[in-house]
């Protein structure tokens, strides 16, 4: 992105660009991301800035960039402004900004320095040191207005004015990093260093060594930004005084503190009570000191897991830190993770915590039946023989059911627990012994829970008429996993599909022929039609009822049928759209087209070229939808009372009118009434 070679070029292109529609975008979107994010770095990193370019992209406004960002109106609107501008220079001459320079004949720049009062020229911002001649780089009191203008000016001037308090004074105060042009004896007066930590801290990096060691001068420079502490001498960094300070306003500061001063109480606790990261640069015996991780715990409860083995293995240091979060046992010793009493205080405040217990206390049962009573799946975490306890396994499914995946194989034969599983959650049953599988009482009651669960039953049970009703009653399409048999018996298929009509998709062929099991799936969902016998989809009663539910499977209707006008008219009554699927003869059927597209008025693409010309069919369709004008034929798209109609409808249906009435003014003013 640095743009250092050829400034006056790349302003050039530039300010040429602005009139361009497009390249304007793109070169303002670059302006705007210098300047958000590159000008403020290359000052940031202490970067010469490019004398020109950069101070004209500076101070080229915001609102102009935004503004170019808008291909056409942003350029014309641009345009209008720069010419008003122009104009209005004339009549009032102005001093030209820093945002408008240009290039200046030679004989100009010189009849310039010939001026006397160059001071008002820079002041106004007119010029910068860059197109001043060396003559006039001499006078102070036009530096020094630069240097109150631009800091970073400094880099550009004199070795003389580097030396020049004043000037030197200016230019820190309007940014402290410049320090580092500054003459070396300027570097070490405290007046000009004071100036510039206070506006940058990171500016006492260019402080003689001697106010480096100045306790006023660092206590500044770390106030302004703490990481200045970088740059003070060991003797300060020792200084609990300064140190404090710094860590106070920013916690990873404590870095660069003295090793004894990582070892302080006070400021380690300042220094995470403010930042946990601080806790990275902590030195290990303050970590391992027990007094000072209790006092730690009531603020962040972090310092454990940086802490030594005589923390981690402290009893009173693990109870107070799992009392906090109970996860804070992962970091425990391995003797206190096998502490009972850490242990409950840990599962006390999080049932997870069993996790990082211990292999024993994970057995423990009184342990074990406080964490599965809150989260069944703990169970996971015991040994074999545990998950065989009927009185922790039967606790861990009444709490979440699907835990039966963790029993042991004699309890997933237990009736009792494996009820009280699928009771809780039907999909359990998958888990199940095969023979609770083809257990009625279970299954029922898994079916009556989830009946995605008589998936799951043995195929005795997917046979039994009772288990798959009570399936079917809840869910229609639970006749999926029905045996073929139920699928083929007509109380089982009609119960279904009087619950979903799409349950037919599963019914045996012979019932997918019966008029009264198809009548009763149409009649709840249309849809269903298309799983019908080839024979009842052309049945009159049958297409009816599936129309009337839903027009648009007019699609699945036998082809007779696509052309018996009674069921047409009632599929589009229902649906305009479902026109489509009519027969070329209905769809040139004025009746049934009139029905369509007073349902729907985009139901006119469908027409018959004929009707699509007709004047009541296309008023009718642009009345209930305006944008239906577009499939009108050409004459009546160029017809003023079906266009008006459309325009009443939808404003947007003009754009589909005729020529012709596109460029009728008169006509166009009284759509807009």
């Amino acid at each position: 992105m640095k743009l250092s070679g050829f400034p006056q070029l790349c302003i050039w292109i530039d300010r040429k660009a602005d009139y361009v529609p497009l390249i304007s975008t793109v070169t303002n979107l670059v302006n705007i991301f210098q300047k958000c994010v590159y000008i403020p770095t290359l000052q940031e990193k202490n970067l010469s800035v490019s004398k020109s370019y950069y101070r004209y992209l500076n101070k080229k406004s915001f609102g102009r960039c935004i503004v170019l960002l808008i291909p056409i109106l942003g350029n014309i609107w641009v345009g209008v402004w720069d010419i008003h501008r122009y104009r209005l220079n004339n009549k009032n001459p102005k001093p030209l900004r820093a945002d408008q320079t240009i290039n200046l004949p030679q004989d100009a720049v010189k009849e310039i320095n010939n001026e006397p009062a160059p001071l008002v020229i820079v002041q106004k911002g007119e010029l910068t040191l860059d197109n001043l001649s060396e003559e006039f780089k001499k006078d102070k009191a036009t530096s020094l207005a630069e240097m109150q203008k631009n800091g970073w000016e400094l880099s550009q001037a004199r070795e003389d004015f580097k030396k020049d308090q004043d000037i030197v004074l200016a230019a820190v105060k309007q940014s402290g990093l410049v320090l580092k042009y500054a003459h070396p004896e300027l570097q070490n007066n405290k007046n000009i260093v004071l100036a510039a930590v206070s506006q940058d801290g990171l500016a006492l990096k260019y402080a003689s060594q001697e106010l480096r060691n100045d306790k006023e001068v660092v206590l500044a420079a770390v106030q302004q930004d703490s990481l200045a502490l970088e740059y003070a001498s060991q003797e300060l960094k020792n200084n609990k005084e300064v140190v404090l300070a710094a860590v106070k306003q920013n916690g990873a500061s404590l870095k660069y503190a003295s090793q004894a001063l990582k070892n302080d109480r006070e400021v380690v606790l300042a220094a995470i009570h403010h930042q946990d990261p601080a806790l990275q640069y902590l030195d290990k015996t303050v970590i391992n000191n027990e007094r000072f991780v209790l006092v730690d715990f009531k603020h962040r409860c972090l310092t454990i897991q940086y802490g030594g083995k005589k923390i981690k293995n402290d009893e009173e240091v693990m109870l107070a830190a799992v009392q906090q979060d109970g996860l804070a046992l992962k970091y425990a010793s391995e003797e206190i993770k096998d502490n009972r009493k850490v242990v409950l205080a840990a599962i006390q405040q999080n049932v997870w915590a069993l996790e990082y217990a211990s292999k024993p206390l994970r057995d423990d049962k009184y342990l074990l039946l406080i964490a599965v009573r809150q989260a069944g799946s703990l169970l996971f975490y015991a040994s074999p023989w545990i998950k065989s306890n009927k009185d922790i396994v039967l606790a861990a499914v009444q709490q979440d059911g699907l835990a039966l995946r963790h029993a042991g194989e004699d309890l997933k034969n237990d009736k009792e627990v494996v009820l009280a599983a699928v009771q809780q959650n039907g999909q359990a049953l998958q888990y199940a012994s095969q023979e609770l599988r083809n257990d009625k009482d279970i299954v029922l009651a898994a079916v009556q829970q989830d009946v995605r669960a008589l998936e799951y039953a043995g195929e005795d049970l997917k046979n039994d008429k009772e288990v798959v009703l009570a399936a079917v009653q809840q869910k229609g399409k639970a006749l999926q996993y029905a045996s073929q048999a139920l699928k083929n018996d007509k109380d089982i298929v009609l119960a279904a599909v009087r619950q979903d009509g799409q349950a037919l998709e599963y019914a045996g062929e012979a019932l997918k022929n019966d008029k009264e099991v198809v009548l009763a799936a149409v009649q709840q969902n249309g849809k269903a039609l298309q799983y019908a016998s080839q024979a009842l989809r052309n049945d009159k009663d049958v297409v009816l009822a599936a129309v009337q539910q839903n027009g648009l499977v007019l699609q699945y209707a036998g082809e007779d049928l696509k052309n018996d006008k009674e069921v047409v008219l009632a599929a589009v009554q229902q649906n305009g759209q479902a026109l489509q699927y009519a027969s070329q003869a209905l769809r040139n059927d004025k009746d049934v087209v009139l029905a369509a597209v007073q349902q729907n008025g985009l139901a006119l693409q469908y027409a018959g070229e004929d009707l699509k010309n007709d004047k009541e069919v296309v008023l009718a369709a642009v009345q209930q939808q305006g944008c239906s004008l577009q499939y009108a034929s050409q004459a009546l798209r160029n017809d003023r009372k079906v266009v008006m109609a459309a325009a009443k409808q939808n404003g947007m249906a003009l754009r589909y009118a005729s020529e012709q009435l596109q460029k009728d003014k008169e006509f166009l003013k009284l759509c807009n009434k």
